[in-house]
């Protein structure tokens, strides 16, 4: 990421200009939030469960991120919930019900 950053930020500022950012306590507690808990305390936290669980329910686990982040943008941000993305939830719980149910053939 660290290396994405250095090149995009450039290549951004060289594209769009320096962005007009209005800086106040509510932007510091989001980039705040974004960089603690956000990311770092996510990572560890991913880092703990593929130490301690098998890679395919580590891998299923993951898979719930967008169905979280819409039930979170729809609840607490007023998001609507559209048809696709019913559409969307439906089918990424559906694919994960796949892999927790499906058929384990012994080699």
């Amino acid at each position: 990421m660290l290396l994405a950053t250095a090149i995009l930020i450039p290549t951004a500022m060289m594209v769009a200009g320096a962005p007009a950012t209005e800086w106040n306590g509510r932007l510091l507690a989001l980039l705040l939030y974004a960089g603690v808990p956000g990311t770092a305390v996510a990572y560890w936290a991913t880092a703990v469960a593929s130490r301690n669980l098998p890679a395919v329910t580590t891998a299923l686990g993951l898979l719930t991120t967008p169905v979280v982040s819409v039930a979170v943008a729809t609840l607490w941000l007023g998001e609507p919930l559209t048809l696709p993305l019913i559409a969307a939830i439906v089918l990424i719980l559906g694919g994960i019900a796949i892999g927790t149910t499906g058929s384990r053939q012994d080699p």
